[in-house]
């Protein structure tokens, strides 16, 4: 089991209305900024959007590490997951098999904001949470099972990867 702050936060983490309408004006901020991006720089935004979400993955992955003293596990990386979610206000359904969790996301504020303009969540979410996986767990991967579409978000599984000797 996750540590007991990490475990708290994953769970109790607020949902209600006033921060769900915070939520939505960050997505509709991400989600302005990098279609601003993408279409004042056609040839180097989805580069550089890559590069600050990466940045910004591995800053909450140091927070996330010296606040909740997360450990490189699997259990404690999902739950750094779940905290993250809950703070941006995803909505996620969790399945557990062997060697992976897959988390499958009913409701992303993101993913609304952008479908709305044609964005893609791999300039933006994916390279944020394998950042920060991978600074919880040098050995993370994260796994995209379902890209997002017109249909709902995405579907992404994470894993630790075995050392290779």
């Amino acid at each position: 089991m996750a540590n007991l702050a990490l475990w708290l936060a994953a769970r109790f983490i607020p949902a209600r209305a006033g921060i769900r309408e915070l939520q939505a004006v960050q997505a509709m901020l991400i989600s302005d900024v990098a279609s601003t991006l993408l279409r004042s720089d056609p040839e180097h935004g989805a580069a550089l959007l890559r590069e600050a979400f990466s940045n910004f993955g591995r800053t909450m992955g140091e927070t996330l590490k010296m606040r909740f003293r997360v450990r490189p596990t699997l259990s404690d990386l999902a739950a750094a997951w779940r905290t993250v979610c809950n703070l941006a206000g995803v909505r996620y359904k969790i399945s557990r098999e062997a060697d992976r969790v897959v988390f499958a996301h009913p409701a992303c504020p993101l993913w609304e904001e952008f479908s709305r303009r044609r964005l893609n969540c791999s300039e933006t979410c994916l390279p944020m949470i394998t950042a920060l996986s991978q600074v919880i767990a040098p050995q993370a991967q994260v796994e995209l099972l379902r890209p997002p579409d017109s249909s709902g978000p995405c579907v992404k599984a994470i894993f630790l990867k075995e050392n290779q000797t």
